[in-house]
């Protein structure tokens, strides 16, 4: 039982399953596909069989939300135009926007939800008549049916003949864009290119902070923020509370994978970097024999990062690494020892109860042959035999990440020919999945109280919500709403009053199978 401890009024969103005395944790075998017909969806994907040095702008990014629905945006195949996509929690589709805004896009970059209206934030590309294709970087918000609430250049109407002009968001990269409920702000990054002194474009990483209203925010030190890793071929970005995390692919300054920290308080600022993989071979030479995966936070605190190379190695194998938010990184565990005729690309990883699931294809003689998956992050899961997922239908993403839902499951969404949008779910782990999450605390009078969410539980069950100032120790653990959960082991409760009334808010709240 893990409880969720409350300094303060507002409590961030948290996921903390419920593991005490359960079953140890079932290898991943199966996936579920689910194919829907959706006009306009793009068919084109980067090869599966080929491994590039550089990252790919995404033609389609999964969004996940809280109740365990899901938006998908993606850029029309005719190359023109995002559209979003809406869709409940068993994958089917509900509903779909094309914001007039949005029309004009030539490439899609980022996508986030903000959960507290359902409106959508959308980085992306547009032409420009004197600089060329793909060239303006641009920031938007619109609502759940498409109006535009605010629409911000970032950049790109610089002539790109002039020095420190820059443009071509996602160009030899792909990009990443959050919502931070912490601050209420949109963190948006991606790779770009800028002209420097000696005539030529480089290229690097752009991180910039936007508002709800669409004011473009500071990130100090702004070399830093607008100038993130040369080459930065990759971008990934997790928001926890008050601090942020991205991993870039650096392949000059530095040339190294490289995990980074940053600060987005009252302000935002660079904290620093570690270089948890250095590259060798000769700075800038853009071959760098290495795949970015992803990165989650795990149960105990730190970050587990996953990425695959082929330095040293046969040929390309999947490595794993746990790195803590001071960025100390700890000893990498190869996953997989491929002989030289055999491979793994596309390294995914995601939560899956307190461990991490890690996913990658294995190429042989120019084909796919199968999906591989491990558990990593707890010695439970660490005991765990690399397995394969037996549907050969299941590809991942070739850009994007794969999304941990809040009932503890595991979705993904790909192309799978042109008008058919791919949903891959992983099931949650059984007995793995309650979580008490979206806790804020409030007073009402002289009484403070608790609202959230739980997720995962028994359908239709009933759940114990419990207060305690000191985890039951001299304080005992009392009950303070019984719930019954949905079809869906899903409830929103609240305000409820908490047990301490006036005399002051309970420091610790738990949800509970068992009763007082």
């Amino acid at each position: 039982m893990k409880p969720l401890h409350y300094p303060g009024l507002l409590a961030a969103l948290l996921l903390l399953p419920l593991r005490a005395g359960l079953a140890a944790l079932t290898p991943i075998t199966t996936v579920e596909t689910k194919v829907i017909s959706v006009t306009g969806f793009p068919g084109a994907e980067p090869s599966h069989t080929v491994v590039s040095d550089y990252g790919f702008r995404p033609s389609v990014i999964l969004a996940a939300n809280a109740d365990n629905t899901s938006n998908v945006a993606f850029l029309n195949s005719s190359g023109t135009g995002i559209s979003i996509l809406s869709l409940d929690a068993a994958g089917n589709l509900t509903g779909r926007t094309d914001p007039v805004v949005l029309q004009s896009a030539t490439k899609l970059v980022g996508f986030t939800r903000i959960p507290s209206d359902g409106s959508f934030a959308i980085s992306y590309a547009k032409n420009n008549a004197t600089n060329g294709a793909d060239f303006e970087y641009w920031i938007a918000r619109v609502s759940s049916a498409g109006a535009t609430i605010f629409s911000t250049l970032v950049f790109g109407t610089v002539d790109k003949n002039q020095v420190g002009a820059k443009g071509e968001p996602g160009t030899f990269s792909s990009g990443r864009m959050v919502f931070n409920p912490a601050t209420q702000r949109l963190i948006a990054y991606t790779g770009h290119t800028q002209k420097y002194s000696d005539g030529v474009r480089h290229q690097g990483g752009h991180v910039v902070t936007c508002s709800l209203s669409g004011v473009l925010g500071t990130v100090t030190p702004a070399l830093t923020s607008e100038w993130y890793c040369s080459h930065n071929f990759e971008q990934r970005l997790l928001v926890d509370g008050n601090n942020f995390y991205t991993l870039a692919h650096g392949d000059a300054f530095p040339r190294a994978l490289v995990f980074g920290r940053w600060l987005d308080g009252a302000a935002t600022s660079f904290v620093g970097n570690t270089e948890y993989f250095p590259i060798s071979g000769t700075v800038g030479n853009n071959t760098t024999s290495t795949q970015t995966g992803g990165m989650v936070k795990l149960a105990n605190g730190n970050f587990g990062v996953v990425y695959s190379t082929k330095l040293t190695r046969n040929n390309f194998d999947v490595r794993y690494v746990e790195i803590t938010p001071s960025g100390v990184a700890g000893t990498p565990v190869w996953l997989t020892s491929y002989p030289a005729t055999t491979f793994a690309i596309f390294p995914r990883i995601a939560r899956y109860g307190d461990a991490a699931a890690i996913f990658w294809e294995e190429v042989k003689g120019g084909a796919v042959v199968a999906v591989r998956s491990k558990l990593v992050g707890t010695a439970e899961a660490d005991a765990t035999a690399q397995r394969t997922v037996s549907d050969a239908a299941v590809r991942l993403p070739a850009v994007y990440d794969i999304a941990s839902l809040p009932n503890g499951g595991i979705l993904w969404a790909s192309n799978r020919g042109a008008g058919s949008l791919a949903l891959q779910r992983v099931i949650a782990p059984p007995g793995d999945t309650l979580r008490l999450q979206n806790v804020v605390i409030g007073k009402v009078g002289a009484n403070y109280t608790v609202s959230g969410t739980i997720n995962g539980g028994v359908p239709l069950g009933v759940v114990y919500l419990q207060a305690s100032s000191n985890l039951g120790v001299s304080d005992a653990w009392q009950t303070i709403a019984v719930i019954t959960l949905n079809a869906s082991g899903q409830a929103t409760f609240g305000p409820v009053i908490d047990a301490g009334g006036s005399a002051g808010a309970k420091d610790f709240f738990r949800v509970n199978t068992v009763g007082p």
